[in-house]
């Protein structure tokens, strides 16, 4: 095997501030895959109003300081998944990025933020998603 592959990373945010990930493949890891945890950045910010989702759901989960967390979104300069697949090609890359769709960010992204943690989706929304 050239490399190793860390099929469960949380440097979604990390990528962004430093893409060539130097720790990674420090150790010898040439592939990461984010969006684990149904956690990630692929819909872009999903700030609305007072709501930072983000930074919301990454320090329930994850625990992460919402200081380093607000650093993380503003570097967040896409709004759909496909332009944030289309950033990775911009991006001098240390080792492969391989995505999930994180389903918690996909919630907030078909229902809102509140209502993601609050209810359950309507059919609708379900076929949204």
């Amino acid at each position: 095997m050239p490399g190793l592959v860390d099929i469960h990373t949380h440097l979604n945010l990390e990528v962004d501030l430093d893409p060539r990930l130097p720790e990674v493949v420090r150790h010898g890891t040439t592939t990461v895959v984010v969006g684990n945890c149904s956690l990630g950045t692929c819909f872009g910010q999903q700030q609305e109003a007072d709501q930072n989702p983000i930074v919301d759901c990454f320090t329930r989960v994850e625990d992460i300081p919402k200081k380093a967390l607000h650093q993380c979104v503003q570097a967040v300069t896409w709004d759909n998944s496909a332009d944030y697949m289309d950033h990775f090609a911009q991006m001098p890359l240390g080792p492969n990025i391989g995505v999930f769709v994180p389903h918690s960010m996909l919630r907030v992204e078909v229902m809102g933020l509140q209502e993601s943690i609050t209810q359950d989706p309507t059919p609708a929304e379900l076929d949204r998603m």
